[in-house]
Order: C-alpha cells, then sequence, then structure tokens
C-alpha cells in the first residue's frame, strides 16, 4: 500500500494510505483515477473538459462502495465506460 494525496478543487485534500485500482484515460470519461483506502473506502477523481454539449468536470468524491462509484458518473456512456474500465460490466450469454 502506497500514501496518496488527491487534490480536491473544491474542498480540503483527501490524504489516504491504499492502492490505485485503476486510471483511464477515455473520450466518455476523460481522466479518472479509482482508489481503494485501507479503511475500505474508495476516492474517485474525474478531470474532464467540456465537449459536444457536455460539461466540464474536476471532482473528488469519497464512497463506501464500488456501486457507489459508478452511480456517481453522470451519464449512462460514463456508467457503462466505467464498469468496463473496472471489469465489472456485465456479459449475458443467450
Amino acid at each position: 500500500m502506497d500514501n496518496f494525496v488527491i487534490e480536491n478543487p473544491s474542498g480540503g485534500d483527501i490524504e489516504f494510505r491504499g492502492e490505485l485500482l485503476h486510471s483511464v484515460s477515455s473520450p466518455e470519461l476523460g481522466q479518472v483515477w479509482v482508489y481503494r483506502a485501507a479503511s475500505g473506502k474508495f476516492v474517485v477523481k474525474q478531470t474532464r473538459r467540456a465537449l459536444r454539449g457536455r460539461t466540464a468536470r474536476d471532482a473528488v468524491a469519497v464512497m463506501d462502495s464500488l456501486e457507489q462509484v459508478i452511480d456517481w458518473f453522470e451519464t449512462a456512456l460514463e456508467k457503462s465506460a466505467m464498469l468496463r474500465a473496472l471489469g465489472l460490466a456485465k456479459r449475458f450469454t443467450i
């Protein structure tokens, strides 16, 4: 485990010991980092530029579960992209 300090543009910075679960850079998500703290909480940071009618976002959140992390994203496209990035996308066999 490593020590992290995540800069929070809208409040106090978040400091914790934990691990980086995933980082991704994509047109749908912008740049996203998802961490799991030693406390069991999840920290997510997203930096996204305004593009094609979409607002810019520079935000950090602390959550209790990966489900809350996914729900934090604003659009179905972002949620789906994050599920795939974390290896949690559902597959159906028919």
